[in-house]
C-alpha cells in the first residue's frame, strides 16, 4: 500500500464516499461478532495509521483503508477495514472482514481534525 495519505476528512465532503460510508455501515451490522472488540483510552492519528501499515494483507491489487467512527456509550466505536478498488471489504482466510473493531474513550487532537464533522476516513 506504501504511504497512507487522508484523502477524505478535515471537513471535505464527497458524495461517492458519504454512499461508501453508508454501504459499509450496514455491512458494519454483522461485524462486531466477527472482529473481536479491543478497549483502547486513546487513539492517536498515527496509531491508526499505523495499524493499516503493519496489517495489510497480502494482496496483488491496490488496496484503500477505511477508518470509521460511530458513537459509542463509552466513546466511539472505531472500525478499521481495508477495501478492495470495488469499495468491498478485503476478506481475511476466515472469509470474515480484514479489520479491527475498537472501543475508544479518546481520540488525540489530529485525528479528531481528520474526522472532522465526518465518521469515515479514506487512506490510500
Amino acid at each position: 500500500m506504501g504511504i497512507l495519505t487522508t484523502i477524505f476528512g478535515k471537513g471535505k465532503q464527497i458524495a461517492p464516499e458519504e454512499r461508501l460510508l453508508r454501504s459499509l455501515m450496514i455491512m458494519l451490522a454483522g461485524v462486531d461478532s466477527i472482529l473481536g472488540v479491543d478497549r483502547v483510552q486513546r487513539l492517536s492519528y498515527g496509531d491508526a495509521v499505523r495499524w493499516f501499515v503493519q496489517n495489510q494483507p497480502e494482496s496483488s491489487e491496490p488496496l484503500r483503508g477505511a477508518l470509521i467512527r460511530r458513537p459509542d456509550p463509552c466513546g466511539y466505536q472505531v472500525i478499521w477495514l481495508f477495501l478492495d478498488e470495488g469499495n468491498d471489504p478485503v476478506t481475511g482466510a476466515d472469509g470474515g472482514p480484514h479489520g479491527r473493531k475498537a472501543i475508544v474513550a479518546e481520540l488525540d487532537e489530529e485525528l479528531s481534525e481528520c474526522f472532522g464533522d465526518h465518521d469515515l476516513l479514506i487512506f490510500a
